[in-house]
């Protein structure tokens, strides 16, 4: 049902490439924009941002080395695999193992990348809120990276979880799909065939425990081990 793991990535790389261009052209608009008209305000609080400096010169002082590890880490041209071998892959059946293997270690491979880059994503914008003195606002995003940097190193030592790990995003797409029929039911079906909402209702019939559990215990073990 659907599109494989390959496919989705190859089609993935499609879209990146539109919305770089999008972002272009946006980032080019809002630029002339301001040329045109300046706007006389600031977001931000002066008076709490001096007493974070004043407060934190150590790890300011290390801030910039600590962005240059995540720069050479994330900010790089990043291939899952050549595209030669996309492209070998793509050409053999879905039953192959050879390629059952190579999109299980592409899955793998994209979970922890992911999610490891968005916990930079977290890290910066708990720096932003804590250095404007919103400090209670930068705990609530702090547990949710600390949740993602578990998972994604859980997922890495363990590379026979990755399939389960992926089952809970499709227990929280059905959730939001459930959701959609109950409210919209001829909309969802003008976009779903039968077979794909059937498909999704069988999914979650066998994989809503173990994908919790195995979250669960993810958590647990690299909290504790």
């Amino acid at each position: 049902m659907g599109l494989s793991v390959l496919e989705t990535t190859m089609k993935q790389r499609h879209w990146v490439k539109v919305a770089a261009a999008g972002l272009v052209a946006v980032t080019t608009a809002v630029f002339l924009s301001r040329r045109k008209k300046r706007i006389g305000i600031a977001f931000g609080i002066p008076a709490e941002q001096a007493d974070f400096v004043k407060r934190h010169r150590a790890f300011l002082a290390a801030y910039n080395g600590l962005m240059q590890v995540v720069e050479k880490v994330y900010l790089r041209s990043f291939e899952f695999a050549p595209a030669e071998q996309f492209e070998r892959m793509l050409a053999l059946p879905e039953s192959d193992p050879t390629r059952n293997q190579f999109e299980h270690e592409l899955l793998v491979k994209r979970i922890s990348y992911y999610m490891s880059r968005s916990t930079v994503e977290d890290f910066n914008d708990i720096l932003l809120l804590a250095a404007n003195g919103r400090g209670i606002g930068a705990l609530k995003i702090l547990r949710s990276m600390y949740e993602r940097t578990v998972n994604a190193q859980f997922v890495a030592e363990n590379p026979s979880e990755g399939e389960l790990f992926e089952d809970e995003f499709h227990i929280q797409q059905w959730n939001v799909i459930r959701r959609w029929l109950e409210t919209a039911p001829a909309q969802v079906r003008a976009r779903l065939s039968e077979e794909e909402i059937r498909g999704y209702e069988k999914l979650l019939s066998w994989s809503r425990s173990f994908a919790s559990i195995g979250i669960t215990f993810a958590s647990i073990f690299m909290t504790y081990r």
